[in-house]
């Protein structure tokens, strides 16, 4: 359980890829910053799809992600509650600077193939 977000290039080559904890509430922002549905309790995972981004969109994406305020702490009260009694007993910790150096260097991956070729293609598993 979790979500497992990939960047294509146009000859489907995976690029760059990004993963998160089904209790790790960080996830949210990256689907924000691209405009993405908003992700509710009962979105343990990606739902598979695929979205092309230009290299204006992802650029867009950057500077909303370094306007962003991270979670530093799970949020309990957002959780599925079957996920909640799990996360509870492992008392996982988040740790605010990997997890924007995470996500800067997907995106970063998706600016480069973005400037190369235009668009990058991105999986939301």
């Amino acid at each position: 359980m979790g979500h497992y977000i990939s960047a294509y290039d146009t000859e489907g080559k995976e690029r760059a890829a990004i993963g998160y904890s089904v209790w790790d509430s960080n996830v949210k922002l990256l689907y924000k910053a691209l405009g993405q549905r908003e992700l509710g309790p009962d979105d343990w995972s990606g739902d598979n799809s695929e979205v092309v981004f230009s290299h204006k969109e992802i650029f867009a994406a950057v500077k909303r992600i370094e306007e962003s305020e991270f979670f530093s702490e799970v949020q309990y009260d957002e959780l599925h509650p079957l996920i909640r009694i799990f996360t509870e007993v492992q008392q996982p910790t988040i740790d605010v600077e990997k997890e924007k150096g995470k996500l800067e260097q997907f995106l970063n991956g998706c600016l480069v193939v973005a400037a190369m070729e235009g668009q990058v293609k991105i999986n939301f598993g």
